[in-house]
């Protein structure tokens, strides 16, 4: 696997794209969570109502500020395309091409942990949420996730905190459940109705929403893992109702899952815009007033378009 170039944003987000062996090319993207970073982080989604451009601060930081840090995160490839065709995000405007394979998967971070070279590392992150539907690759992802310990001890890490984000795949859930693979899981949800998912989504024409949080319902019970989160992307004029704010509140409520609120990040091309500032504080406070749980998520390196939903391949292979 080779490093063809590297996108940084001053929040210390790394976007990496990286060659495979047949010349195809993914994304990975590695960031620190550290105090510093989150400032910065908040410092560039406020400073993006006020219209400052992005690439102001697209430039690499000083090591220094996050080269010590103890806990990093990385964001990692499951396939190269994706099939699924979201409307909403950059890698769904690509075809799918084929899996990664295991080695492929965990390729992804040793590779960038040696590029990065991280001087205190004792805690990773590592999120499937990069280009793909994971669970479309289930076999592959959930053997990378059992060699994860023995194939990064060399870089002194003490915990590993599996995560995976999916549209709901309910074979591979299933599956999940089955094998009681533990890590915390993501669902991407987007809409709380079925006919709004699915002009989103065009998987949510056979996948509905209530079968998908049953079945994750019965994996976070079976597993005793951490609640599952609904991802859910607030797009303007789109999802960004009362009405909607109160569904998603009792369907959280109701599962005991936790919402997790994210602005839409801007892609070229896309017809679709972030909510107003006043829009979100409403969201928010009906879910507060609800008593549902729910956590407001600033994407990192959205201004190196590292951010949620803004991955895709620059090229499809390099000749």
């Amino acid at each position: 696997m080779k490093i063809i170039k590297r996108f940084y944003s001053f929040d210390g987000t790394v976007k990496y794209l990286l060659q495979l062996e047949d010349n195809s090319i993914i994304e990975t993207v590695f960031y620190p969570y550290s105090r510093i970073s989150s400032l910065i982080i908040k410092l560039i989604f406020w400073g993006s109502y006020f219209k400052i451009p992005y690439f102001l601060y697209n430039f690499s930081p000083l090591k220094f500020l996050y080269q010590h840090t103890d806990f990093y995160g990385i964001c990692i490839s499951s396939q190269i395309g994706c099939a699924l065709g979201c409307k909403f995000c950059a890698t769904g405007k690509q075809s799918f091409v084929r899996n990664l394979t295991t080695e492929e998967i965990i390729a992804q971070v040793v590779t960038v942990l040696n590029d990065y070279q991280p001087k205190n590392i004792k805690k990773i992150e590592i999120t499937f949420a990069g280009m793909g539907e994971s669970l479309l690759n289930y076999q592959n992802v959930t053997a990378a996730i059992k060699e994860f310990p023995l194939r990064l001890k060399k870089f002194g890490i003490e915990e590993i905190i599996n995560s995976l984000m999916t549209v709901g795949i309910l074979s591979g859930l299933s599956e999940l459940i089955k094998d009681k693979i533990i890590l915390n899981l993501f669902i991407s949800l987007h809409s709380v109705s079925d006919e709004l998912r699915s002009k989103l989504m065009p998987i949510g024409e056979t996948l509905k929403i209530r079968e998908i949080l049953e079945l994750a319902a019965e994996y976070q019970k079976e597993t005793n893992a951490r609640p599952v989160r609904l991802n859910y992307t607030l797009i303007k004029g789109i999802n960004d109702s009362e009405r909607d704010a109160q569904k998603l509140a009792d369907l959280s409520k109701e599962f005991g899952f936790i919402a997790q609120i994210k602005m839409f990040n801007p892609v070229i091309d896309l017809p679709y815009q972030r909510v107003s500032l006043p829009a979100l504080k409403k969201f928010l406070k009906i879910l507060k007033t609800s008593s549902a749980g729910y956590v407001f998520d600033i994407s990192k390196g959205i201004s190196n378009t590292s951010g949620c939903g803004q991955l895709k391949y620059h090229y499809n292979k390099i000749n």
